[in-house]
């Protein structure tokens, strides 16, 4: 689903003679997958941290060290500009949850269309992907949605292969 769907829009912006990069965060899950799939396709990451990488590295003690060991190949990758890739990160300055929703802030800044995996669950809270998703449908950027509880539920606006 997420292959099927990235590959589609990358030929979609290459027959406009664009480039596909991924702008995201390296959350346990779906945003892993993402980068993984994007740096084996040759296309950039433009990683976005809400913390430094010994803070943010305790966000995944409840996945297991496997888990963080795919997160540090991907944060090692993306420092040594695999593809033209880049890491940012939020302020110290910033603490949390304010830390996640400067990520959310950021990705929707930096973003011309969005390729959203999710659960289709929305908690409310501001720096959630159901707050991102909300944002993006309230916007005017192309986007796809894919559902990872319904794989045949696809939203989305303004890209023709999904339209």
């Amino acid at each position: 689903m997420l292959e099927v769907a990235m590959r589609g829009m990358q030929t979609e912006l290459l027959t406009e003679g664009q480039m596909l990069s991924l702008v995201c965060s390296a959350a346990a899950g779906a945003d892993t997958m993402a980068c993984e799939l994007a740096l084996e396709m040759g296309v950039p990451v433009n990683l976005i941290l809400p913390k430094r990488r010994e803070r943010f590295m305790k966000d995944f003690t409840a996945y297991g060290p496997q888990v963080w060991k795919r997160v540090e190949w991907l944060l090692e990758a993306v420092e040594n500009n695999l593809h033209g890739s880049s890491v940012e990160v939020v302020p110290d300055s910033v603490n949390e949850p304010e830390c996640y929703e400067w990520v959310n802030r950021l990705i929707l800044a930096r973003s011309r269309a969005f390729l959203v995996v999710w659960d289709g669950m929305d908690t409310g809270l501001p720096a959630g992907t159901g707050s991102l998703v909300r944002k993006v449908r309230a916007g005017d950027c192309p986007y796809v949605f894919l559902n990872t509880q319904c794989p045949d539920l696809i939203e989305s606006r303004g890209l023709s292969r999904y339209s």
